[in-house]
């Protein structure tokens, strides 16, 4: 509303009750009838504290000895709602002629519950008390003053009482000792007679009474003559506040609140820490009674969950998954551990039955990582890699170097092998040291892939690499094979280096060792004058050229070789030629006479009879070419018949010619033919 005179005006906002949040926002117009102009602010509602509130209780009216209860309700309309607790408290109004106006001997109020109780004793009736019972948020109270009149009973019966204090206990638990005594109706104790007292409890399913040692179950308990007291214990198998009652024939009843407190499940073990995937060590949960004693009682089974969706137990050999585990009988605890997808401070619970469940929070943490530093690498099949270098490293990527750790090393194919960095000893792990953050290695590999290799250890996140292992190059003679003599150079030997699929490699300057399976054999430069053992493929260059000579006949094989490449491997022949003797220089004939001429042939390698003849005439006017043959032609001794043409005169050179099939010797001499 909108208040005041004259220029100042004041604006009023009142909220409603209870009534919060905001912002809001409010248009305020003013008009001189003609012109309205609107302005708007915002109004937020903040929350206040409201006092609870108290349900009527109303004045009470109990007999001494006797219980007087009844539950206080309390209410709170804030939201959230606040948790309440209840007191009692001294009457405010003037007591007048009331009996007492504080909270009398013996009442009490459950603080959390709010049930109120009271047994006034003889001493407390006949009495009208006033007190008052409050319920407080903790920041505001409300309260209710009640009377309550206590009547006065006039005791004759002898009455049991008992002398003990309330007794704690924990289920299956039996409690301390219970001490009843049997007491005149004044309070004073009685020793006459055996008295037998009967024992029973509000829990009928589950309690039960217990003799003094702790040995067998009663349902009475005797007082012996010239004895005023006895004592028993009590146990339950269920949480809770049972009322034991003890009655005998003639006597006035008592009644006690036994408190049963529920066992519960402890983890033993300190909270774990793991990273996604990664399994924690052992986590033990014990059984205790509600005092902390270790439980061995019969087998529980004990059930296991996690508020995170991703959250698994894990048997204690880390071999399938579990959601509960059991606790053998006559022992109190068992173990198992826990694993997580997603990072997190999960909360698990392990729970069974009456007991008290044991919650505790896990940290899931991104895990340290080892990371492969060196490039990825290339090799060929029985040939080692370069060096290979793994690094651990925080999750944020930082090196890490505190204490030794021991990195495993494996490999996805069968051939595959991990090498010291120095030395050729086989090994399946690597140390980093202490104060160190990497350490190296070598991978070699029997097959030509793709394999991925991996360094993994305890607690860290594997690093992976490719390493790639391909056919080597090669060296190939592209040249035909040589033959040659004894002590005779061959022609040009060209070796190229090729790749696996042969296409010439022209990277770089390399060396190529030249090696002969003969001992006399030795190798040439290209100009035929120089002893080596070696050629160079200039940079840019494919191949090189060289030259052999053996001073023995034979077939040796001449080998090119260098690193990382496949030899190259050929054969040359080193042949002796056929030897020829026993022909002149000139002959002659007179004209239409054939002429015989005897000679010997020879070789060294094959014997004779490897040897083939044939000749040509060079002056075809006087003898044709095809009119010299061999009538002898095998064997050493070996003869030649020459025709000439017929009544044709003159001279020609005829070459004879004789070959192994490898190497060849010619001789060549003069016919005249006569007139």
């Amino acid at each position: 509303m909108i208040v005041g005179s004259g220029a100042n005006r004041t604006v009023k906002v009142t909220p409603a009750a209870n009534q919060n949040g905001g912002p809001v926002t409010i248009t305020v117009s003013v008009s001189d009838g003609t012109t309205t102009v609107p302005t708007t602010f915002t109004v937020t509602v903040t929350p206040v504290n409201d006092a609870p509130t108290l349900a009527h209780i109303g004045d009470q009216s109990i007999n001494e000895l006797s219980n007087l209860t009844f539950q206080a309700v309390g209410s709170d309309i804030d939201v959230p709602a606040q948790t309440l607790g209840y007191t009692l408290a001294n009457g405010v109004t003037s007591c007048g002629t009331i009996t007492s106006c504080v909270v009398p001997a013996g009442a009490s109020i459950n603080s959390s519950t709010g049930v109120f109780s009271w047994t006034p004793d003889a001493t407390q009736g006949p009495g009208v008390y006033r007190f008052r019972v409050r319920v407080s948020d903790g920041i505001l109270q409300s309260a209710e003053e009640i009377t309550v009149t206590v009547n006065d009973v006039i005791a004759t019966n002898p009455q049991l009482v008992f002398t003990s204090a309330p007794q704690t206990t924990g289920t299956d638990l039996s409690s301390g000792l219970v001490t009843i005594q049997r007491q005149t109706w004044d309070g004073t104790p009685q020793t006459s007679g055996v008295l037998t007292v009967s024992l029973a409890t509000t829990a009928t399913a589950t309690g039960g009474f217990r003799n003094s040692g702790d040995v067998a179950a009663i349902t009475t308990v005797n007082i012996p003559n010239s004895s005023s007291s006895v004592s028993f214990r009590y146990r339950d198998s269920q949480p809770g506040t049972p009322t034991m009652t003890v009655s005998a024939a003639g006597y006035t009843s008592a009644n006690q609140d036994v408190t049963v407190m529920a066992p519960k499940l402890v983890f033993t073990t300190a909270p774990q820490t793991t990273a996604p995937g990664v399994t924690s060590g052992v986590i033990t949960v014990q059984r205790q009674a509600y005092d902390g004693t270790p439980m061995t009682s019969s087998q529980l089974t004990v059930n296991l969950s996690s508020n995170s969706a991703g959250g698994h137990f894990r048997d204690p050999a880390d071999t399938q998954n579990i959601s509960t585990v059991k606790i053998l009988t006559g022992t109190s605890s068992v173990s198992f551990a826990y694993r997580d997808s997603a990072l997190g401070s999960p909360t698990i619970t392990a729970s069974a039955g009456v007991f008290t469940s044991a919650v505790q929070i896990e940290n899931v943490v991104a895990p340290p990582v080892l990371v492969f530093t060196s490039a990825p690498q290339t090799t060929t099949p029985g040939v080692a890699t370069g060096k290979i270098t793994v690094q651990r490293r925080s999750p944020v990527g930082t090196a890490m170097t505190s204490g030794a750790l021991v990195v495993n090393l494996s490999t996805t194919t069968g051939g595959g092998t991990f090498r010291k960095l120095k030395s050729a000893t086989i090994i399946t792990s690597v140390t980093i040291a202490d104060g160190k953050s990497a350490v190296s290695f070598r991978y070699q590999d029997s097959a030509v892939g793709t394999p991925t290799i991996t360094a993994s250890a305890a607690g860290f996140t594997s690093a992976t690499q490719t390493v790639t292992v391909q056919n080597p190059p090669k060296l190939v003679f592209t040249s035909a094979p040589q033959t040659t003599s004894p002590n005779l150079n061959t022609g040009l030997i060209t070796v190229q280096r090729q790749s696996f699929g042969g296409s010439p490699l022209t990277a770089g300057p390399l060396t190529v060792h030249l090696s002969s399976s003969a001992a006399s054999g030795q190798f040439r430069n290209a100009g035929g004058a120089t002893v080596i053992t070696s050629v160079n493929i200039g940079g840019g260059k494919s191949s090189a050229t060289f030259r052999y000579r053996d001073s023995a006949p034979g077939s040796p094989t001449i080998t090119a070789a260098a690193a990382t490449f496949t030899s190259g491997t050929q054969t040359v022949t080193v042949d002796s030629p056929p030897s020829v003797s026993g022909l002149g220089s000139s002959y002659s004939t007179p004209k239409s006479t054939p002429i015989a001429i005897n000679f010997t042939v020879g070789d060294a390698d094959t014997g004779a009879a490897s040897v083939t003849l044939s000749a040509n005439s060079s002056n075809t006017l006087v003898v044709f070419s095809n009119g010299i043959t061999f009538p002898v032609n095998t064997g050493a001794a070996r003869q030649m018949l020459i025709t000439p043409r017929n009544a044709k005169t003159g001279v020609t050179t005829v070459t004879l010619t004789a070959s192994d099939g490898v190497a060849t010797t010619t001789k060549t001499f003069t016919l005249t033919v006569t007139p």
